[in-house]
């Protein structure tokens, strides 16, 4: 045929004219080769014919995901989520078909659209729309107490206005680029290449805008990793936001993992971790110095075996030392060995964490193993323990709450004492001094050992069996070696508002949602006899080191999506038509506005004391760009009177407190304090160390 003897312009094999069998692991069809090549010749006169043929339609948490045949004549697509252009990044090619993830979407109804595309012109007659419904991300736990942990989002799961959004793929991810402020004055950028060099420069705390980091299909180890690990270490400096995050059902660290220190504000989400290398560490560390750290539906598999005895399946899967305000949710760990340590000597009973949702599919202990920390463990699933769940030593208080245990070996133990001693005396996971595990709702059901409480043995129990959720724990309750007591965190003003479901509501919710988006592209399902296995899984081990995944080609480049849309759409069916925040939003009839950057500190209705400053970055707001701000110093005041009541928004430049009236407010994801004031007189006075950048009284 007309065909017979061409190229591929891409690779340079011979295309085979319209057939399905690969030559070289290549296929051609209708002018297209499965690695993303197209012939010419075969396009002189393109011809769209037919209608796009869309074979999966879906829904996750803030994500909407379409598949459709390839259509003949198309050679690209474009993708709208009502009237806005899709992240041409996020439609991939998979040989047989192509996908779309549309990420970043609030909850509600959109219309999607995808377009064929030939010699660069969209034929909208043969375009295709659905109709889908998505939901936010269940933003709970102690990652959202006193700030935010939603990374380069808003709490709304829309991108943030000024996010820069960067696309990692296994080909590109040595060589993006991005340019990163590095010093105080605008010419201080540092054009950095490749994803860890671009992130090691956020450390520096100049860069003004979050940063969102998409990684498409299975990344392999690459030049830039530290120690094994992708390193997010911000210098407790860059508090913006970092999201770590996957595109689609797919995405795969395999490999290597991540280690988080001194860091506030991230978020990982929807990421495979599978081969390890445990001698470099564990799959997510998160290390010294975090807060407001979120983890979720990411799945878990097995490392590369270690050098230590215990590390056969890997080292940890998702550890944590002495970090605070953290939640870790919505995550599916298959087989792990050991799933989640958290803490060690240096730990206070102040550091904070949240475990809910986690399917712990078939792995064998620490779910988790909680040394010193204040740990609510709620509506999680434990499917097939080996060893045990819950864990407490050092003098941890956990709160276990409406657990789903099934075919769970022990549920709950309490180092050195109870079930954990019984029988040979020297315990099953430590001979550290005990916690307290106040338990409540849990349901054990299948084979296992019974739980001991301290309603049936005072001194050899296992856990305190609460009457009510919020029963405060009697301070004479004790730990059996150490002498601890509860310190009944879940009872105070620290302790968040949440849904709860029940144990057995919890168990279909995770199985449900637990992990990548769709379950990911690589599941396990397991059988009664891996319930008390501890073994590695050969079969399983085998399937992911064979694992490459099955990505064609991908529309990435070389560098950074700068702005607020980069594939998200705040625009609904009911309130379609988003921009990218670049117009300016009328001001309201008899608003009363101050902007630092066009007037300083002079204005004709407020009293303005301060230092002044360009150098502390950019903010958007309302379409406005705002340079200079008003540093919350000592001696910083705003004073002004009303005669009416009226509602104050105060812009700032970062997260933090801010007084007015000598009351202090906390900014919200959007680093916003917005109040209402009654008519009389008022001031505004530093709470922390931030910078103002706009008000507006309306």
């Amino acid at each position: 045929g007309k065909t017979e003897g061409k190229h591929c312009s891409v690779c340079g094999e011979t295309l085979v004219a319209q057939v399905t069998v690969p030559t070289t692991d290549h296929t051609y069809v209708d002018g297209h080769c499965s690695c993303g090549a197209v012939d010419p010749d075969y396009f002189e006169n393109p011809e769209i014919t037919g209608e796009i043929n869309v074979t999966l339609t879906g829904y996750s948490f803030e994500t909407i995901y379409c598949e459709w045949e390839p259509l003949s004549g198309a050679d690209s697509y474009n993708v709208y989520c009502g009237d806005v252009k899709v992240d041409a990044e996020l439609i991939r090619n998979y040989g047989s078909y192509y996908r779309c993830d549309i990420l970043g979407l609030s909850a509600g109804e959109y219309t999607v659209s995808i377009v064929p595309v030939a010699n660069g012109e969209e034929n909208t007659d043969a375009k295709t729309s659905f109709k889908k419904a998505t939901v936010n991300h269940v933003r709970e736990g102690f990652a959202f107490v006193n700030g935010t942990s939603s990374g380069a989002y808003n709490d709304d799961g829309t991108l943030k206005s000024n996010a820069k959004v960067l696309y990692v793929t296994d080909e590109n991810k040595d060589t993006i680029t991005m340019s990163v402020k590095t010093g105080k004055n605008d010419t201080n950028y540092t054009e950095c290449v490749g994803i860890q060099e671009i992130l090691t420069a956020l450390k520096k705390g100049f860069e003004t805008s979050p940063i969102c980091v998409r990684f498409i299909g299975n990344i392999t180890p690459y030049d830039g990793l530290e120690k094994g690990d992708l390193l997010v270490d911000c210098g407790s400096k860059f508090t913006l936001g970092i999201t770590i995050e996957g595109v689609g059902n797919d995405a795969t660290f395999n490999g290597f993992g991540i280690r988080i220190k001194n860091a506030t504000n991230v978020e990982v989400r929807n990421i495979g971790f599978m081969n390890c290398d445990s001698d470099e560490g564990d799959s997510v560390g998160l290390q010294q110095d975090n807060d407001h750290i979120w983890i979720h539906n990411c799945d878990f598999f097995y490392g590369m075996a270690g050098s230590d005895s215990d590390q056969t399946k890997g080292d940890g899967a998702l550890d944590t030392k002495k970090s605070t305000y953290v939640t870790i949710s919505f995550n599916h760990f298959y087989d792990t060995g050991k799933s989640n340590l958290l803490g060690n000597s240096g730990e206070s009973e102040e550091n904070y964490l949240t475990y809910h949702h986690n399917w712990y599919d078939h792995s064998d202990s620490r779910h988790p193993r909680v040394r010193v920390c204040s740990v609510h463990v709620y509506n999680n699933f434990y499917d097939g323990i080996s060893k045990y769940g819950i864990g407490a030593t050092m003098g941890a208080s956990i709160f276990a709450e409406n657990n789903y245990f099934l075919n769970t070996n022990y549920a709950m133990l309490i180092s050195m004492q109870g079930s954990d001693i019984a029988g040979d005396g020297k315990g099953t996971f430590s001979s550290e001094n005990g916690g307290i595990i106040k338990s409540f709702g849990n349901v054990i059901a299948g084979t296992g050992n019974p739980v001991v409480t301290y309603q049936q043995n005072s001194t050899q129990f296992d856990c305190y069996l609460a009457s009510s959720r919020d029963e405060v724990v009697p301070s004479t309750v004790v730990a059996t070696k150490g002498g601890a007591t509860y310190n009944n965190f879940d009872t105070s003003s620290i302790m968040y508002e949440y849904n709860v479901e029940t144990a057995e509501e919890a168990m279909e919710t995770v199985k449900s949602f637990a992990g990548r988006v769709q379950g990911g592209d690589f599941t396990w399902t397991f059988t009664d006899a891996d319930n008390s296995s501890y073994d590695v899984d050969p079969k399983l081990k085998a399937a992911l080191v064979a694992y490459k995944g099955t990505l064609v080609s991908t529309n990435v480049g070389n560098g950074v999506v700068e702005g607020g849309d980069s594939g998200s759409d705040s625009g609904s069916d009911s309130d379609s038509g988003n921009d990218s925040g670049s117009t300016v939003t009328p001001t309201p009839e008899g608003a009363i506005v101050h902007n630092f950057t066009e007037s300083g500190t002079t204005s004709s209705f407020f009293t303005i004391s301060g230092n002044l400053s360009d150098s502390k970055g950019k903010v958007t707001y309302n379409g406005l760009t705002l340079t200079q701000c008003l540093k919350m110093e000592s001696e910083t005041s705003i004073t002004f009177t009303l005669t009416e009541a009226k509602t104050l928004t105060l812009v700032f430049g970062g997260s933090g407190k801010v007084k007015i009236d000598e009351e202090k407010y906390t900014t919200d994801s959007s680093y916003i304090v917005t109040v209402k004031l009654e008519a009389g007189s008022h001031e505004i006075t530093k709470g922390d160390s931030i910078n103002l950048y706009y008000m507006i009284l309306e």
